[in-house]
């Protein structure tokens, strides 16, 4: 049912019975002792009981990720992800209505420097493209983000 007093940037969990019939795959190669490859697919085909769609769950997702170890301290790293078209319903108009939310490529970058075994510094930028998108309906993600931090193992 529609609920117009709904916040709209909240989600509201629809259930519905059916079934997915999914294949996915990811290889991984080091290619010398310096550059590592990651590539990955998945595609899923959904059968619903009531439901016309599988709400913000596209039917193909990639990834290509790319490291290079620069220095036995320093590694540069780089991600490629596309996730495709999906649907999602707007709750506040009514009746509801089926939204296209588009697919989309985020790139993203950064650099790792190990001070110890055991503890690292990292910067990474996030969205290069500066790419306007929803993962999720109502739910803008950033333009380029930059984020740096440190990590500790234990």
């Amino acid at each position: 049912t529609t609920n117009p007093n709904l916040p709209f940037n909240k989600f509201a969990a629809i259930y519905d019975g059916g079934s997915v019939f999914g294949i996915s795959g990811e290889i991984s190669f080091a290619a010398g002792e310096k550059i590592d490859v990651l590539l990955g697919a998945k595609y899923n085909a959904y059968s619903l009981d009531s439901l016309p769609e599988p709400y913000h769950k596209p039917s193909s997702e990639m990834k290509l990720g790319l490291s290079f170890l620069a220095t036995k301290k320093i590694r540069i790293w780089s991600e490629v992800y596309y996730y495709g078209a999906r649907k999602a319903l707007d709750l506040k108009s009514s009746p509801a209505k089926d939204i296209d939310l588009d697919g989309f490529i985020d790139l993203n970058a950064g650099v790792d420097y190990k001070l110890t075994d055991s503890f690292l510094v990292f910067l990474s930028l996030n969205n290069i493209l500066n790419t306007d998108y929803q993962r999720y309906y109502n739910y803008p993600v950033h333009g380029i983000q930059v984020m740096g931090g440190l990590m500790y193992k234990f």
